[in-house]
C-alpha cells in the first residue's frame, strides 16, 4: 500500500481499529499531516524520526501509555495531540497548555535527568467581608490561634504557606486570605486561578453570603476547581442551605463543613477534607525533571521579594540549565503553577522575577485603599506612588509596579497627560450629558452571568478614546474616535452591556468596540454571553424599545438556509441579512472562514468526510463560491460512488481506504486555501 501514500502530505487513518501504526507510514518520507486517533495503538515507534517533514501528529485517543523521546527529534513538528491516552506521567497541564514546544521541550528535560514530584497546591478563602476568614486562615496555621475581636478586615490578600505530609513529603499548600470587600472583586480574574482547591466562608449569624456570585465566579475562573462550604457557626447560630439545589447547578461543590471557629468544633473534619481534596488535584505528582524541583525550592528560600532574571539565569546555570531559552522556559511554568511571578512578554517586566506575590498584591491594595486616591475617584499621579508605595522593599520599583498594574488592567493613563485611573473607584453617579438620538447603532451583550469587572477592563482597553475624563464613571463611559461617538453602559442588576453609536464612522467604531470585548470575554472560557442586536422593521425603528435578535441565532439561521426571521414586535417577517447590515457595514458572511476550516479538519480527525462537505458546502453557498462548489459537488459524488461499491463488496477495503484517504485530502486542501 506504500505506493498510494509515498507522495502524499495528509494521511488520514482514523477510526480504523488499529493495534499499531502500519509499516508503510514510516516510509511516507513526504508527510505532513498524519491522523491516528480513535484506534488501539499501544505505542508510538522510534521510526516516527524518520518523518523530518512532519508538522502535525494526532495520536488522541488510544491506548498509548508512554511518548517516546524519538517525538523530540521530529524538526518540524508543531501539533501534538495525544489526549485521551493512559499515559503514565503525562506531561503538566500547565506544560500542554503551552502547545505543542513547550511539551518536547519538557520531554528532552524529563529523558536528560532523574525525575522528582510536585507536591504543591494553592488553598484560596473567599467570602463576604467579616465572614470569618482570616481566622480560618489562622486556626489552620495554629489551631491554638485565639480570637480576637477587634482584628480588623483583611486589606487586599495574605498569603501563608501551611504544610502537611503526604507521601512521606511535606506537602506545601499556599494559603491566600481574599478581603471581602466589594472594591476586591474586580481582581478576583486574576487570583482565582485553575487547579486549586477553594472555601467559600458563610456567616451563620448574618446570612449575608450570595452564594450565586460566589460560586458562579468560581465556576467561571478556576476550571471547575473544588470549591468547599463552611459555615461560620458564629454564637452557635445554624442555617440551612439548599446543597440539593447548589450542587445540581455546581458541579464543583465538593462539601458542606460547619465549624465554630471559638472552640474549633469542626476543624479537625475540616482539615482532612481540605488536605484530601489538595492531594487530589490534578496536577499533584505530576513528573517534573529533577533540576526543575530543585530550583524551585532555591527560590522558595530566598527571602527577597524579587530578584534580577540575571541573577535567575545564574541559579539556573549552577543546577544544569545553561541555555537562557530553557531557563525562561521553566520560568513560565513556575509562572503558571503560582510559584512566582515573571512576564516575559512585557518589556519592563521581563528582567523581574516577582518571588513574593503577596508583595505585589499588597502594592496594588495599598494603593486601592488610599483615602487620597479614593476621594479623587481613583486618580493619582507619580508623586502619589511616592507617598503610598514607600516602604524599603518598593524603593526605585515604582515603575515596574505601576506597569504590573496596567498588565493587570485594573489601571489606565489618562490620554496626553501623567496622571493615571483605577476604574474600579470611580464616581457611582452618572453624570449629566445630553445624548442626541441620531440612526444610532445599538448592541446588546446579555450575560447569563456577569463577572465584575468586565467594563472597567474594557475601560482601560479603550482609554485613549476617552475625550473628557468627567464623561467616565463606574457604570459606563462616553467615547469618540473619529466623527463617532459610543456610549457604553452597564446594568449590572440586569447583566448586561449596552453598546450606542452615532456619527460617520460609527459601524467601524462599533468593530473596534465589539473585538475588544469579544477579548476580554475569551479570558472567562465558560462565560455564556448573548449578543443582541434591535430588529429593523417599521414599528421596532419607530419605538423607543425595539425587539432584539440573538445574533448568533440570526447566523444560525442562515446556515440553515432560513433568511427570514420573525420580529416578536411586529409579527413581521425580517430579512435576517438586512438586520446584520443595519450593524454591520460590510454585512455578515456568517461565519469566517479559518473557524469552518477549523472544525472542518476536526471532523477529519474523526474519519467523518460527509460531515465536512456539509459543513464547507454550507459555508462556501453564503459567500457564493460557485467554484469550490463545483469541487464539493464532485467529491460528494465520488464519496458516494467509493462507498456503494464498497457496500455491494465491490471494492476491496484497502482500495476504499486509499480512494477514501484520496477524497479527504482534497478536503483538506480546501480548508488551507
Amino acid at each position: 500500500m506504500s505506493k498510494h501514500f509515498h507522495n502524499n502530505k495528509v494521511l488520514i487513518l482514523s477510526n480504523r481499529n488499529l493495534k499499531e501504526i502500519p509499516r508503510y507510514v514510516f516510509r511516507c518520507k513526504q508527510l505532513r499531516v498524519l491522523y491516528l486517533n480513535g484506534n488501539e495503538i499501544t505505542e508510538i515507534p522510534d521510526e516516527i524520526a524518520k518523518l523530518n517533514e512532519l508538522q502535525e501528529l494526532y495520536v488522541n485517543a488510544n491506548q498509548i501509555n508512554r511518548i517516546p523521546l524519538a517525538i523530540t527529534k521530529l524538526p518540524n513538528l508543531k501539533i501534538l495531540n495525544f489526549r485521551d491516552n493512559p499515559i503514565q506521567n503525562p506531561p503538566p497541564v500547565e506544560i500542554v497548555g503551552r502547545g505543542t514546544a513547550a511539551v518536547l521541550n519538557y520531554l528532552r528535560e524529563i529523558y536528560s535527568q532523574k525525575e522528582d514530584f510536585i507536591y504543591e497546591a494553592k488553598l484560596l478563602i473567599i467570602g463576604e467581608g467579616g465572614a470569618g476568614k482570616t481566622t480560618l486562615c489562622k486556626k489552620i496555621l495554629d489551631r491554638e490561634y485565639k480570637l480576637d475581636t477587634s482584628e480588623l478586615s483583611t486589606k487586599g490578600i495574605e498569603i501563608s504557606p501551611y504544610y502537611f505530609r503526604y507521601r512521606k513529603k511535606n506537602f506545601r499548600t499556599n494559603i491566600w486570605d481574599f478581603g471581602g470587600q466589594e472594591i476586591y472583586h474586580a481582581t478576583h480574574q486574576f487570583f482565582l486561578t485553575k487547579r486549586s482547591l477553594y472555601i467559600l466562608v458563610s456567616d451563620t449569624r448574618k446570612e449575608d453570603t450570595d452564594f450565586n456570585y460566589w460560586l458562579n465566579i468560581v465556576e467561571l475562573l478556576s476550571d471547575n476547581s473544588p470549591i468547599i462550604i463552611v459555615q461560620n457557626e458564629k454564637q452557635d447560630r445554624k442555617r440551612e442551605i439548599n446543597q440539593k439545589a447548589l450542587r445540581g447547578r455546581f458541579s464543583n461543590f465538593s462539601s458542606l463543613k460547619q465549624i465554630n471557629l471559638l472552640d474549633c468544633r469542626g476543624l479537625d473534619e475540616l482539615l482532612q477534607e481540605v488536605e484530601h481534596q489538595l492531594s487530589s488535584l490534578p496536577h499533584v505528582g505530576s513528573v517534573l525533571p529533577m533540576n526543575w524541583v530543585k530550583i524551585r525550592s532555591i527560590l522558595e528560600k530566598i527571602k527577597k521579594p524579587f530578584i534580577k532574571v540575571d541573577r535567575y539565569l545564574k541559579i539556573c546555570a549552577q543546577n544544569g540549565i545553561h541555555e537562557e531559552s530553557k531557563a525562561m522556559f521553566l520560568s513560565e511554568f513556575l509562572h503558571d503553577i503560582g510559584v512566582h511571578l515573571h512576564f516575559q512578554d512585557n518589556l519592563i517586566l521581563r528582567n523581574l522575577v516577582i518571588l513574593d506575590s503577596e508583595w505585589a498584591t499588597k502594592a496594588l491594595y495599598d494603593l486601592i485603599d488610599d483615602e487620597v486616591v479614593i476621594q479623587r475617584y481613583g486618580e493619582f499621579s507619580s508623586q502619589d506612588l511616592d507617598r503610598i508605595w514607600n516602604e524599603n522593599s518598593y524603593n526605585r520599583m515604582h515603575r515596574e509596579l505601576l506597569e504590573l498594574l496596567i498588565k493587570f488592567e485594573l489601571v489606565y493613563q489618562i490620554e496626553n497627560q501623567r496622571s493615571f485611573v483605577v476604574p474600579a473607584l470611580l464616581k457611582i453617579n452618572e453624570p449629566d450629558y445630553r445624548w442626541v438620538v441620531d440612526d444610532d447603532l445599538i448592541v446588546r451583550y446579555v450575560y447569563e452571568f456577569m463577572p465584575k469587572g468586565i467594563l472597567a477592563r474594557l475601560i482601560i482597553r479603550l482609554n485613549r478614546y476617552i475625550y473628557d475624563q468627567d464623561l467616565v464613571w463606574k457604570e459606563g463611559v462616553l467615547l469618540e474616535r473619529k466623527e463617532a461617538k459610543a456610549e457604553i453602559l452597564q446594568v449590572y442588576e440586569k447583566n448586561e452591556v449596552n453598546i450606542r453609536i452615532s456619527g460617520v464612522s460609527k459601524r467601524e467604531f462599533l468593530i473596534v468596540i465589539m473585538e475588544e470585548l469579544d477579548k476580554i470575554h475569551e479570558g472567562y472560557p465558560k462565560l455564556q454571553v448573548d449578543k443582541l442586536i434591535p430588529c429593523n422593521c417599521l414599528t421596532c425603528q419607530s419605538s423607543s424599545k425595539p425587539h432584539f435578535f440573538k445574533y448568533e441565532n440570526i447566523r444560525n439561521r442562515q446556515i440553515k438556509g432560513k433568511a427570514t426571521v420573525e420580529c416578536e414586535k411586529s409579527f413581521d417577517d425580517i430579512q435576517g441579512e438586512s438586520v446584520l447590515k443595519n450593524i454591520f457595514s460590510t454585512g455578515n458572511k456568517v461565519q469566517k472562514f479559518y473557524k469552518i476550516a477549523k472544525k472542518a479538519r476536526s471532523l477529519l480527525a474523526e474519519d467523518k468526510t460527509s460531515e465536512v462537505i456539509t459543513e464547507l458546502t454550507k459555508y462556501f453557498k453564503l459567500t457564493d463560491n460557485t467554484q469550490v462548489l463545483k469541487e464539493l459537488v464532485m467529491l460528494s459524488a465520488n464519496l458516494q460512488r467509493v462507498q456503494s461499491e464498497y457496500n455491494l463488496n465491490l471494492i476491496s477495503n484497502d482500495d476504499f481506504f486509499v480512494e477514501k484517504t484520496k477524497i479527504n485530502h482534497s478536503l483538506y486542501e480546501i480548508t488551507e486555501r
